[in-house]
Formats: structure tokens, C-alpha cells, sequence
């Protein structure tokens, strides 16, 4: 099968996807496929309806080389029956190119086994194979949504701290926020510090409020006090809380995180359709977050659902991502606060909070808004 295998791989218009594109036609996104089963990039194919090449290599060293380069939103498609070490081949992919989306497809038990082996990886979702063509299409589409998001937000003026917060030694999830000395350092190349010298007050800031913090519950007994009876009354110790009533403390942004009840098939399928249409937050009330959210909660083993939330996730963090790239920061807490609704107990939530945080408390200061 090699021979042949290797006969009808040698071109992207080789493959379902591609052919079924229309003459003259950009597709969104770039699909490289690691395998060596034509019947795979078959089942394949016809589930991507020719929004987006394929192209097939025989190893993962040869499907980075066009990664790197290509101009188009990247998804990486392995297929573990051809990889020795997927958990190394993922974490290579993200290595070298950290824009791109993982997805790995794995035969029958192997899937579960696979999907704990990559737990902590950045894989986009494990799938199975044979193809389910329904469920495969619905990531599919979340996948190369996110890809485009990603190679978007990759050609904002923030790019370069993007890029260096995604390097091979640092932690490779979406939208990753680095410390900003590796900003700092890209934009003195450029010429202007005034963005580092913001950051640095930010931390200064942020610095000295958790020391007043301190200062206030531990020594604000000591503070000079208006005259008082000499005895203590029953409702003295509510007087320390009376400076609190004027700090102005932004609301958290709502979220949705209502339940719909209901046979789990069909809200999978609302989901599905959910994700299809790209309603995965909005609008409230019929959106692809709901329905999962509703389907773990009536099954919380329910394996689509789980991956369902997970992919939303992903999209979210791109989104977050984008936003604070273009400093918006009222959408980025909206996103990041469906994003906790999505994965609560995500590894990235700390370091998208704290990013968030310091630009409000830099922009405060531009503003000079000490409130």
C-alpha cells in the first residue's frame, strides 16, 4: 500500500478537500495531515466540504516544513497509527509552530488511552477512527476558526510579544501571556520604551496596593480615630469596614451559566449546530456553551461534551487573546469570564487574570484614574 499511497499523496489537489474547492478560491485555513492511509485522508476530506487544503505527509518533521511558513491560519492532523511518540510529536508541533491547532485521530481503545497521555498537552481534541464524519466536522470547523483567530492575532502590533511568549521553552497553550522583559526587549529594538516604562509601574502599583492591603488589616487598628466613648460599644468593630464603602470596585462581568434540561442527544445536537454556526458564547440562551454545559451536567462522563467544552476553551482563548492584543480590555473580561465557565479548572486562567489585571491597572495609570 506505500507504493500507491505515495502515488495519489504527491499534491494537495490530490486530496477530497482540495478538489472540492472552487477554481481560484483561498481557502481559510491549511490542514497538514500526518498519515499513510489514503482511506483516512478519504473520510477526511469529505468531512471539510473544501473549506481548507489538505496537505499529506508521511512524518511530522515534513508536515513542520510547510507550517512554518504558509501565510494561512495552520491545523495539524495526526494520526497516531503512523507516530511512535505522539505526546512528543505534539509537543514538537507546538514547539515549532505554536499558532497552529493539534488535533489527533486514534483507532478504537487507544482513544481513551491516548486522550490521558496527552492530558496537560496542548492537543486541540483527541478523536476516533474510523472517522465519526457529525462530530469531526463540528471540531473541525472550531479548529480552523481558531487557527484563523490565531494567524490574525499574530499580524497585530503586539504580534512580536505574542511570538516571544510562544517560544519553544515556554509554555505553549493559545494565547499564552510571558513575562513582559521579552516585550520589553522587542519594543526597545523598536525604539520606544514608553510601553516597558507603563508595565513597570503597573508592577509597582500592583506592588503597592498588596502592601497596603497588608498594611490596613494588620496595623489599621493603630490609625489616629475620631473622639469615641471611652467604653466600647456593641457596634465598634463595624467602624474599620466604613473606608471600604468608598473604594470603587469594578463588577465582575456576567455570564451565563444557567442550565437547560433536556435528553443529552439533543443537546449535543443543538450544540453541534451551535458550533457550526460559531454561536459558541452568544447569543445568551441558545449558544454552544449553554448546551454543553447542560449535557455535562445531566451526564458528567459524556465524552463529546467534555471535548465540547474544551474546544470552546480553545476558541475563548484565542479570543482573549486578540482582544487584549488590541487592548479591549471590557471584551477580554467578558471572554475570559466564559472562558472560566468553559474550563474552570484550566491551568491558564492565573496568567490570563493576572495579564488582565495588569493592563487595567497600566491603563489607570495612563488615565490617571487612581480609583
Amino acid at each position: 500500500m506505500a507504493s500507491a499511497s505515495s502515488a495519489s499523496r504527491g499534491h494537495e489537489t490530490a486530496t477530497p478537500a482540495a478538489a472540492s474547492s472552487q477554481p481560484g478560491s483561498q481557502p481559510a485555513a491549511d490542514i497538514t495531515a500526518v498519515t499513510s492511509r489514503d482511506d483516512f485522508l478519504l473520510e477526511l476530506g469529505q468531512t471539510l466540504g473544501g473549506q481548507a487544503s489538505v496537505r499529506p505527509v508521511d512524518t511530522v518533521e515534513a508536515a513542520l516544513e510547510g507550517m512554518t511558513t504558509s501565510k494561512r491560519g495552520q491545523v495539524l492532523v495526526i494520526d497516531s497509527r503512523d507516530v511512535a511518540n505522539v505526546r512528543a510529536a505534539v509537543d514538537a508541533a507546538h514547539a515549532a509552530a505554536p499558532l497552529a491547532i493539534v488535533l489527533v485521530f486514534a483507532e478504537g481503545p487507544a482513544e481513551k488511552q491516548l486522550g490521558a497521555a496527552l492530558k496537560g498537552s496542548r492537543v486541540f481534541a483527541v478523536l476516533p477512527t474510523p472517522i465519526d464524519a457529525r462530530k469531526t466536522q463540528a471540531v473541525l470547523d472550531a479548529a480552523i476558526a481558531d487557527a484563523i483567530a490565531n494567524k490574525a492575532a499574530a499580524a497585530t502590533p503586539a504580534a512580536p510579544a505574542a511570538r516571544a511568549a510562544a517560544a519553544p521553552s515556554a509554555d505553549l497553550s493559545i494565547g499564552t501571556f510571558r513575562p513582559q522583559s521579552d516585550a520589553a526587549a522587542a519594543e526597545s529594538r523598536a525604539g520606544t520604551r514608553k510601553p516597558a516604562l507603563l508595565l513597570i509601574a503597573a508592577a509597582v502599583a500592583a506592588v503597592a496596593l498588596a502592601a497596603g492591603g497588608y498594611w490596613f488589616f494588620t496595623h489599621g487598628e493603630s490609625r489616629p480615630a475620631p473622639p469615641a466613648p471611652s467604653a466600647p460599644t456593641a457596634a465598634a468593630p463595624a467602624s474599620p469596614a466604613a473606608p471600604v464603602e468608598n473604594v470603587n470596585v469594578p463588577a465582575a462581568p456576567a455570564v451565563d451559566t444557567s442550565i437547560v434540561h433536556g435528553k443529552v442527544d439533543e443537546l449535543l445536537e443543538k450544540a453541534r449546530r451551535a458550533m457550526r454556526e460559531r454561536r459558541f458564547t452568544e447569543p445568551s440562551g441558545d449558544n454552544a456553551l449553554l448546551y454543553y454545559r447542560s449535557a455535562v451536567a445531566a451526564d458528567t462522563a459524556n465524552a463529546e461534551a467534555l471535548d465540547g467544552l474544551q474546544r470552546i476553551a480553545g476558541v475563548l482563548a484565542g479570543r482573549f487573546d486578540e482582544a487584549m492584543n488590541g487592548a479591549r480590555l471590557d471584551e477580554a473580561a467578558a471572554t475570559l469570564a466564559g472562558f472560566k465557565a468553559a474550563a474552570p479548572s484550566d491551568a491558564r486562567i492565573g496568567a490570563f487574570e493576572q495579564r488582565l489585571y495588569g493592563a487595567e491597572i497600566s491603563k489607570a495609570l495612563t488615565d490617571a484614574n487612581p480609583d
